[in-house]
């Protein structure tokens, strides 16, 4: 599978940089979730606002600056998540082939700014990966998303660590 994680934030970061210095939630999740899909084998790339294009991690790092118009148009990739930031699916989608699955990865609650834009776009997201029943029942009542389009993806322990932890000693 070819996936991208589209993560229109302006920081330079790779798959690397969660085991480095700390990063948003979300950053970090994506990095480890990269990871891990490139080392199953998937062909996976970060557009972000990396400065230069690497590999990182059997990840292909591109900035978002420049990106080529037809990036998407080629059928790159089969699943592009858009990550954090609702707004802007309605251009995605034109750019994209029919074919190619659009996901919204959100980790906000419905009344920050960076998704209010979701109510407007719901149905150009084929699916949307949300980290809560908590958050699930509040993105379904405030933006009417379709129940059987969402999955959960739990936050969990950075891989950093997991060998810190001491598996008989109760939390």
């Amino acid at each position: 599978m070819r996936v991208a994680f589209l993560d229109y934030v302006s920081w330079d970061y790779d798959p690397d940089t969660a085991l480095t210095r700390a990063l948003g939630g979300t950053q970090s999740a994506v990095c480890n979730l990269a990871r891990e899909l490139a080392q199953r084998g998937h062909a996976v790339a970060l557009l972000n606002g990396v400065a230069s294009p690497r590999q990182v991690a059997g990840v292909s790092c591109i900035p978002l600056a420049r990106l080529p118009d037809d990036a998407f148009r080629r059928g790159a990739f089969d699943v592009v998540v858009v990550v954090n930031v609702a707004g802007r699916a309605a251009g995605l989608r034109g750019r994209l082939p029919p074919q190619t699955k659009l996901v919204l990865w959100v980790q906000h609650d419905v009344d920050q700014p960076r998704v209010a834009a979701l109510a407007d776009e719901v149905e150009a997201y084929d699916h949307f990966a949300l980290i809560s029943e908590f958050q699930r029942a509040r993105y379904i009542q405030t933006f009417h998303l379709p129940m059987e389009r969402i999955a959960l993806m739990r936050n969990a322990a950075s891989p950093n660590f997991m060998g810190q932890l001491d598996p008989t000693r109760p939390v």
